[in-house]
């Protein structure tokens, strides 16, 4: 049974502590520090706390303190239900603000660490939800920062104080001390969203008071604080996500960030608009035995060897499906810089248009998918302006009278954890059979896009690229918010890619993306990578502004003009063949 041993921890640290005063003196001072540490206490919790361990021993800690928090379900929402965060708040009480924090997102997620002093690592019920840090030494600590890293790593949740220690009163209340700006670091480096969190809550004034006139004694008294707060609760405030580009995109100094941040969750504590643009965070998972129901009687088309299989998803009576898709886009989408902003990438086109997915049986979850439109079909229930790309580019009438020959493809996507494997083939392989069961189809037509985060140069480079070697002679489509260079871009652009050959050109282009540390977006590469010359075509590229301002090349493949390996490959395969 795990009890708290003050004087073998005071021992660890300061090996002779007291040696030099009689044996009798060190058991006074001991037992009048237990007693205004509240030891005993902590350990009758401890004991009632046996056996347990992370959430489950928070939760018998409340239990015994008779303690909760309030937080409406539109801010637990907020919450990120995946993916790398980091959760910024206040520090008004001590200890109980981590474990609230704690038990809060673990309600939405399970993977959920907190950076804590070190010396709670004594208390080894909590010990794997820490990520301990020694706040008294000065000196970089390379062992304790890489297992913050190695969280962000793994895509997990980290909770951080960034001032450090509990709040203070001061001539403006009950406060924080200035940050530390080591938060923004993580959030750089590891290019995770920050999510602001106020925690309304106060210690006694007796704390304060002897806080205002010997700060450090004052830390004696935040156990007995801890139990003050029996039979109370406190309210939590939860802002909207903060991505990291609304911090470091035009503020360059770190410290101008930490304090705008600082401020940012102080008036989430008020309801009051925030210092940094923010993005709604997206919708709480669908529950997963529905959605392997729902998918599994949809139509299926393939399975590869490792198991992944391939379905086809109609809209009708598969909203729950389709709802998730539409999550899982959003949240890759604004992974690579864009996305809608809104809680789902989700429009009117979804709910007539087919799904295509590839599902991922062992782990119950959506890999990718690609979304599907006869333009037949569309076409006799909405006119063309049951297209999505119609909302996008102007079609001439050459075009239209492709339409009934062609599919639309669009709002392709795997998940960032699949993106090493064979997740994009699957899904050709999936449209391949579905094309293959239409002998009427000529053409896919669809928008490829280049994410708003790549640098303006890379951005004009890719389109110049592709436009000279793939671009349209007829203006089958132009785009209603056109792409343009300005002429010094366009010049560059003449210099750089003015070779005759296709494949120097694009050498040339790899090696200035690198300069930019960016690379080709894979789906270009794929389509163009499908045809011989003059069966992939780019017919105009424009700006979406709904869409985190990505670049949608409008792209037209003629499928007479497939090369023939990747014709065996995607379209001459059998439905229910097993799939590489």
């Amino acid at each position: 049974m795990q009890q708290i041993d003050l004087k073998k921890i005071i021992l660890q640290r300061n090996p002779g502590f007291l040696s030099y005063f009689p044996e009798f003196l060190q058991k006074v001072f001991y037992l009048l520090l237990a007693k205004l540490l509240k030891i005993n206490e902590i350990n009758t919790i401890l004991e009632k706390c046996n056996d347990l361990s992370g959430i489950a021993f928070i939760d018998e800690v409340f239990e015994q303190l008779d303690f909760s928090y309030m937080i409406t379900k539109k801010e637990r929402d907020r919450i990120p239900s995946e993916g790398k965060v980091i959760i910024v708040a206040n520090h008004p009480l001590g200890g109980l603000d981590g474990m609230v924090l704690l038990k809060l997102v673990s309600e939405v997620r399970p993977d959920v660490k907190i950076v804590v002093n070190d010396v709670l690592m004594e208390i080894e019920a909590l010990n794997e939800l820490f990520l301990p840090v020694n706040i008294f030494e000065n000196k970089v600590q390379k062992s304790n920062l890489e297992k913050i890293s190695q969280s962000l790593a793994r895509e997990e949740a980290v909770i951080i104080f960034p001032a450090g220690e509990v709040s203070r009163l001061s001539t403006k209340g009950v406060q924080d001390k200035p940050w530390n700006k080591g938060v923004l670091l993580f959030a750089k480096k590891y290019d995770a969203i920050i999510q602001p969190v106020f925690i309304h809550a106060k210690n006694s004034l007796g704390f304060y008071l002897v806080s205002s006139v010997w700060k450090q004694f004052s830390l004696f008294l935040l156990p007995g604080e801890m139990f003050r707060k029996k039979h109370k609760n406190i309210t939590i405030k939860i802002g909207e996500p903060i991505p990291p580009s609304s911090i470091f995109g035009s503020i360059k100094k770190n410290s101008l960030q930490i304090k705008l941040l600082k401020k940012h969750v102080d008036r989430v504590g008020k309801d009051r608009k925030g210092i940094f643009t923010t993005s709604r965070s997206i919708v709480q998972p669908m529950p997963v035995k529905i959605i392997r129901k729902k998918i599994i009687q949809s139509q299926f088309i393939g399975e590869a060897h490792d198991g992944k299989q391939i379905y086809l998803i109609e809209p009708e009576d598969n909203s729950i499906v389709i709802q998730e898709i539409a999550r899982l886009r959003e949240i890759t989408f604004r992974k690579v810089g864009e996305g809608t902003g809104t809680r789902k990438d989700m429009d009117k086109f979804d709910k007539i248009y087919d799904h295509l997915i590839v599902w991922d049986n062992k782990e119950s979850e959506i890999v990718g998918s690609y979304r599907v439109g006869l333009c037949n079909h569309l076409m006799r229930l909405k006119g063309k302006y049951g297209l999505y790309t119609s909302t996008l580019f102007n079609y001439n009438d050459e075009f239209i009278n492709m339409l009934p020959d062609s599919i639309e493809l669009g709002r392709s996507f795997v998940q960032t954890k699949y993106w090493n494997s064979n997740a994009l083939d699957l899904l050709w392989q999936g449209l391949g059979s579905y094309i293959s069961t239409k002998p009427h189809l000529k053409y896919l037509f669809g928008g490829v896009s280049i994410s708003g985060a790549y640098p303006l140069e890379a951005q004009a480079m890719l389109v110049f690229y592709f436009h000279k070697w793939y671009g349209s002679i007829e203006q089958l489509a132009i785009s209603k918010n056109r792409f343009t260079m300005t002429e010094k871009i366009q010049l560059q652009c003449e210099e750089l890619f003015c070779s005759l050959d296709k494949s120097d050109d694009l050498k040339k282009l790899k090696h200035a993306l690198r300069q930019f540390n960016v690379s080709i977006p894979p789906l270009l590469k794929h389509y163009t990578n499908l045809c011989h010359d003059g069966g992939v075509m780019f017919l105009d590229f424009g700006v979406d502004p709904d869409f985190a301002n990505c670049i949608d090349g409008l792209i037209l493949v003629d499928l007479s003009k497939m090369k023939q390996e990747k014709k065996e490959r995607y379209i001459l395969r059998r439905p229910v063949d097993k799939v590489a």
